[in-house]
């Protein structure tokens, strides 16, 4: 199990605006500012697993799929749900086949 760390609510807001943001162009397809927001999100609170999953989606839209694979299984390290976490290991899994 991963050791939660505490990150400062100031930290938080700019890795929420962070994300925000590379989710407002990941629907735009400006997809390489997409990355640059997500990353900046992921380096400020790193243990958000939604923050790993928007990368994901936006590094295969992109079209680098090893990246993309990892960072899904960033997700799958952080997410809480157990049910939603397996979903997607069982779909990560499926995929490497």
């Amino acid at each position: 199990m991963v050791q939660k760390q505490t990150v400062p609510s100031a930290t938080l807001q700019k890795a929420r605006k962070a994300n925000a943001t590379g989710v407002e162009q990941y629907e735009r397809w400006d997809i390489d500012e997409a990355i640059k927001s997500l990353n900046e999100a992921i380096r400020l609170a790193p243990e958000e697993p939604q923050y790993h999953l928007n990368l994901a989606r936006a590094l295969a839209r992109y079209g680098d799929f090893d990246a993309a694979r990892r960072a899904l299984g960033s997700y799958i390290r952080y997410e809480k749900d157990n049910e939603l976490a397996e979903r997607f290991e069982q779909l990560f899994g499926e995929g490497m086949d």
